[in-house]
């Protein structure tokens, strides 16, 4: 979603077809770039619903695409029920669709982009607190505020790594001058 809404957020002036091209282009890169795995597929074929909504001019119907991309990729590969990646990365999205628009309203006080950066988290985590106890037996008290603190920065890096690979294409050196600058 933060690749899909920077090529979408810098597109747009430009005609719709054209969006879902290049928006197409990025998801594929993501794609091929991390691998075919459960939790990346999950996230090119929602990101991919949504590129379809904007050009037919609806409404994503968030929960719809959810389930449309679990049916997708178990039919795939029924196996993947049982991938821990599969697992988390389902369980956090329906938390993000189901819970953080009821959080933010809660945390109407706060200035809304401070709502979100806790509201976000916080909803992940809750639904994802059954997997993690089951699997690891432990759930560090500090998660959340790390997450709440983090998810600014994630941001930040990962537009920058995508925007330091573009000079790297031509000259690598160019590229960790623009990644050295991350590292911080």
């Amino acid at each position: 979603s933060l690749i899909l809404g920077v090529v979408l957020g810098l597109t747009k002036r430009t005609k719709r077809v054209t969006q879902f091209l290049l928006g197409s282009f990025a998801l594929i890169l993501f794609l091929s770039l991390t691998g075919f795995q459960a939790a990346v597929l999950r996230a090119v074929i929602m990101g991919f619903a949504a590129l379809i909504a904007l050009v037919l001019k609806r409404k994503v119907m968030q929960l719809g695409s959810l389930l449309l991309a679990a049916t997708l990729l178990l039919l795939f590969n029924p196996l993947w029920i049982w991938d821990l990646g599969f697992q988390l990365s389902f369980l956090a999205t329906l938390g993000l669709i189901v819970t953080v628009p009821p959080l933010t309203q809660r945390l109407d006080w706060l200035p809304p982009a401070i709502a979100s950066l806790i509201a976000v988290p916080l909803a992940a985590t809750i639904w994802t607190l059954p997997i993690q106890l089951h699997t690891f037996g432990v759930v560090p008290s500090y998660g959340i505020l790390l997450n709440i603190i983090s998810t600014p920065l994630i941001s930040i890096i990962s537009i920058g790594g995508i925007i330091s690979a573009i000079p790297a294409l031509i000259l690598p050196d160019a590229g960790l001058v623009f990644a050295a600058v991350l590292h911080y």
